[in-house]
């Protein structure tokens, strides 16, 4: 999964790097193979890349106007497998985390869950983990 991520050209990277940054994407929380993972709704996507006061400002990143252009760059980052359709079981309703399974059919639909199968850089948390040792040895 990652020898595919590593292909993406930077266009598309901006792009996820952005949807796993921003706070205009509604990010859930779920199970995946006994694993907790974040997941979010298509739509959800849609809207945050037609934010036009945040994702408008991005440097090197496709020139998106409408939904059927933002479903496009979508689906072409799906092919990388920075996320994954998933499908959420049925179990109680008001469960804080739902379970997910990853649907065969991988095509992108505004309607349905998809899981991040992408962390970013994580430069900043070893930062802050190395922080808080020198911290506790200093006291």
């Amino acid at each position: 999964m990652e020898a595919k991520q590593a292909e993406a050209p930077p266009e598309l990277l901006n792009v996820v790097k952005y949807l796993r940054s921003t706070s205009h994407l509604k990010i859930r929380q779920g199970i995946l193979n006994g694993k907790r993972v974040d997941y979010f709704k298509g739509k959800s996507a849609i809207k945050a890349l037609l934010k036009e006061e945040s994702y408008g400002k991005l440097k090197n990143v496709p020139k998106i106007t409408n939904e059927a252009e933002a479903s496009r760059v979508l689906s072409d980052v799906m092919t990388h497998a920075f996320y994954l359709r998933v499908e959420r079981s049925g179990g109680e309703s008001n469960a804080r985390n739902k379970s997910l399974s990853v649907t065969p059919a991988q095509q992108w639909s505004d309607d349905q869950y998809y899981a991040w199968f992408y962390e970013g850089s994580q430069l900043m948390n070893y930062l802050g983990g190395f922080g808080l040792i020198g911290i506790v040895f200093a006291a």
